[in-house]
């Protein structure tokens, strides 16, 4: 079952891999980074176990919350597109505060699945810890992505949101 969960967990974590990759690549101050890092890792754990205890009761109030998802992340990339057109690297305060809980409401829905299955609640922390990991190796590659990026591509961090935000409502 901890074999399952965690590769579930990895899979699951690649949509916070991509998006983290992204933001890594803004000029992030590293009190910034970390917090995101945080943010990131407690909300897939707190979730994913979430889902474990909540069991299938909560399938039906997920669902059109993980719907806005991408509307929420296009929204995102987009105010990152227009303050690196302005030529401030800096998106608007809080902005990327709001992916971690969105990004995570995929792990509440593999905890409920592992949850309805009897599956124990070690498995939702498998689950959540594995999504934290795949954050924050995200945030850090695009950290080092950002040596590679010229100044005036500021806005490519942004466009790969926005492109990120149309990949999850099309495939949804």
């Amino acid at each position: 079952m901890f074999f399952a969960a965690a590769v579930f967990g990895m899979l699951a974590g690649l949509d916070n891999f991509q998006v983290g990759s992204a933001i890594g690549a803004l000029p992030l101050r590293r009190a910034q980074l970390l917090q995101l890092a945080a943010a990131f890792s407690g909300f897939e754990i707190l979730s994913a176990t979430s889902g474990v205890v909540l069991g299938h009761a909560a399938v039906a109030w997920i669902s059109p919350v993980a719907a806005a998802a991408p509307v929420l992340l296009i929204l995102c990339g987009g105010a990152v597109l227009l303050r690196g057109v302005q030529g401030e690297g800096q998106p608007p305060a809080g902005t990327l505060l709001t992916l971690p809980p969105l990004l995570s409401l995929d792990n509440l829905t593999a905890g409920v699945g592992f949850g309805v299955s009897g599956g124990p609640l070690a498995a939702g922390l498998v689950i959540g810890a594995m999504g934290g990991v795949m954050s924050c190796l995200g945030l850090f590659a695009g950290v080092k992505l950002r040596r590679f990026l010229p100044q005036r591509l500021a806005t490519l961090p942004g466009a790969w949101l926005c492109l990120l935000a149309v990949r999850l409502w099309v495939t949804k």
